[in-house]
């Protein structure tokens, strides 16, 4: 007698609750009547029956007659009954393959049980198991990925499917998935994965099924994918894999390949690795169409290629990000012509390091009087525009450099590292131009203008890019004498003692309380060669008990508004510098005709001070210089501790010592205070 195998029955057949098969009945379709089974193709051999499987749930080879039908009932070791299944046909059939691979969730998938055969794995139904992997949508979706057929009704069901199961995985198998409109996601825990990002500088995107898995908008929205929500802050947890972002370039083009829409809630924690975007106005953008939130939370790029887009990220309409990481990326070749860049954000603790960043315009730019900003470990080559790291208004900690400059020419890029607005406490050990910085040490320069390197760009005029520096004097030595072509100091008006905040030593002041105006106009006799720089520094302390407000210094070459006079506002002063506390400000203008004499008017409490507020200070040592590598903060210490005649007011101690600034032949070379007070008995030392 001819007889059939029962094929495809499961191996470790377990029911829901982790109870392994142990019975298999076979009957007479319909009825309780056994049925013989065998376990030979001849049918020779009979079953028993039950058939008994082994203790994983796996049963033996059963072969069935090829004259009757079948009802095959298996029961598990807890008793329950696996599955009761009739129609069964000895005479080729194939029943179990049928249950196997039937989408009827009451008799099929739900119905066989799967466990994982690691200690300790829980067991579950075959349905169940499928609907918790990853959604792929080709297979699930109904996507064609040719780069011909639309792909944006696939994609947008995709994340519905994950949106109904709060969250998951979209995976994109090799090709190009073309969308005809922005796609937007307002859920969590959505992330997408393909096959592997593109190389480095791929060239225009040509559409194929054979490339690494890549989405390709075709039309002209704000943006590719549009994160928004208008009430439920702080979703997010987005994340793209492996995967692609390209445009044709030509035709229809969205904006950006990301947008977060401010005109919803917060959102936050947006995570892309291993991701290529290429051919975008921008790849990510943050803007405010409308409503009041400004803000998103925390991007991290890391390890993408990111090129032939006209800007990498950008905040638009006076918003920002909170947490911004572009770490370990090949981002170069982005926009190069004018009104084009790189990065350009306003951001709290943003971090932009170890990227390649060559070959754009103005590379990496971080505004707004926002926190913690570090740029590192980048490498920029043949960039063009006002600087290849540009902070503006940053209040600080600032952590810059170091970074790599290779193939910086003046006259492509203005600078290496341009600290402009008010920028304050950190450091930049790079070469950076100071156009408004509140304790920051001075950077680390060296000597090759051929290189250009390590060198600030001396072609500039701080008319156009103003040179303004406050520092602090623990911890730092500003006593060392620049290298000048000219240099003119004065003594001050004697009116209190302070102690040298360098030198540790009794030095005289000026105090001057405000009244009006509140400024101080002196006359340098001092000589300058047409482009050259003269540098004013400017040793000033605000008194306690008196509000501190931002300094002004107006500088006047030949005592008229000459080519170079220029005033310096120093903003951010109140933010960074307390009452009683010493600061040095230096300040640089460059000369647009010969000079004979500078006006320098100090407003030690700004142009419009309260009356009374009083201040200390030493007047300015003013030098030219023909390099602006050579600027210097400095401090005459021979000058700041000298008179020329014992002081006759100001509260003295006993011990104090001043150099005698006026010594005639023979004559002493120092003041002492023999007996302390007001002014104190003063004697030749």
């Amino acid at each position: 007698m001819a007889a059939y195998i029962l094929t495809n029955i499961p191996a470790r057949l377990t029911n829901a609750s982790g109870s392994p098969a142990q019975y298999m009945y076979t009957y007479i379709t319909g009825t309780t009547t056994n049925k013989t089974a065998y376990t030979d193709q001849a049918g020779l051999v009979a079953h028993a029956n039950p058939i008994v499987a082994d203790a994983s749930g796996t049963f033996p080879q059963v072969w069935l007659a090829n004259d009757a039908e079948y009802r095959i009932k298996v029961v598990c070791v807890d008793t329950t009954t696996l599955f009761t299944w009739d129609d069964i046909s000895g005479s080729g059939g194939n029943a179990l393959q049928q249950l196997a691979s039937t989408t009827d969730a009451a008799n099929g998938d739900a119905l066989i049980g799967v466990k994982r055969t690691v200690a300790g794995a829980v067991a579950t139904t075959l349905h169940a198991w499928i609907e918790g992997q990853i959604i792929n949508v080709r297979t699930d979706c109904g996507a064609v990925g040719d780069g011909v057929a639309d792909d944006t009704a696939a994609i947008n069901l995709g994340i519905s499917i994950l949106v109904a199961l709060g969250g998951g995985t979209l995976h994109f198998p090799q090709g190009t998935y073309k969308t005809t409109s922005e796609i937007l996601i307002t859920s969590s825990s959505i992330r997408f994965t393909g096959t592997g990002k593109r190389m480095v500088y791929p060239g225009v995107f040509v559409a194929s099924a054979n490339t690494p898995s890549t989405i390709m908008p075709v039309h002209a929205g704000r943006n590719a994918f549009r994160f928004n929500h208008a009430s439920a802050t702080g979703r997010g947890a987005f994340a793209a894999l492996d995967l692609n972002f390209a445009t044709l370039e030509a035709g229809s083009v969205p904006t950006a390949a990301f947008g977060w829409d401010c005109s919803g809630v917060f959102l936050r924690d947006f995570t892309f690795e291993r991701v290529g975007i290429h051919g975008f106005t921008s790849a990510f953008d943050v803007y405010k169409p409308g409503g009041a939130n400004t803000q998103m939370g925390l991007l991290k790029v890391r390890n993408c290629n990111i090129n032939r887009n006209q800007w990498i990220a950008r905040t638009l309409n006076g918003t920002q990000w909170n947490g911004f990481l572009f770490h370990d990326n090949e981002a170069g070749q982005n926009g190069f012509s004018a009104g084009q860049g790189g990065i350009s954000v306003s951001a709290h603790a943003a971090s932009v390091c170890d990227n390649c960043l060559e070959g754009m315009r103005d590379p990496v730019l971080i505004t707004g009087s926002y926190r913690g900003v570090k740029v590192k470990g980048n490498y920029f080559e043949q960039n063009v525009g006002r600087a290849c790291v540009e902070l503006n208004n940053i209040r600080g900690p600032i952590d810059i450099g170091p970074n790599t400059y290779l193939a910086i020419v003046d006259a492509d890029i203005a600078h290496k590292v341009l600290l402009s607005g008010a920028c304050g406490l950190g450091s930049c050990v790079d070469p950076y131009w100071p156009g408004g910085t509140h304790k920051i040490a001075l950077p680390l320069l060296g000597a090759d203008a051929t290189a250009g390197d390590n060198v600030l760009n001396s072609t500039l005029a701080p008319l156009t890019y103003p040179y303004v520096r406050c520092d602090r004097l623990e911890g730092f030595n500003y006593a060392r004498e620049p290298q000048h072509s000219a240099i003119a100091t004065q003594r001050v008006t004697v009116n209190q003692r302070e102690i040298n905040p360098q030198s540790g030593l009794p030095m005289p002041v000026q105090e001057y309380t405000t009244a009006g105006a509140g400024a101080v106009a002196l006359a340098y006799a001092i000589n300058g060669s047409n482009g050259q720089y003269v540098v004013v520094s400017w040793l000033l302390k605000q008194q306690p008990g008196s509000a501190t407000a931002n300094p002004y210094i107006s500088l006047s070459v030949n005592g008229t508004a000459a080519a170079g006079s220029k005033d310096y506002p120093i903003d951010g002063f109140t933010t960074y510098w307390r009452a009683g506390e010493w600061v040095l400000i230096t300040c640089v203008i460059k000369l647009g005709v010969a000079m004979t004499s500078l006006g320098v008017t100090l407003f030690p409490h700004g142009t419009a001070p309260a009356a009374g507020l009083v201040s200390r200070f030493l007047r300015p040592v003013v030098y030219t210089i023909d390099d602006i590598n050579k600027v210097i903060p400095y401090v005459d210490n021979y000058t700041a501790q000298s008179v020329t005649a014992s002081p006759t007011v100001g509260t003295w101690k006993q011990g104090d010592v001043l150099f005698n600034g006026a010594v005639a032949a023979a004559g002493q070379a120092e003041f002492a205070c023999s007996a302390g007070g007001t002014p104190g008995t003063w004697v030749y030392g």
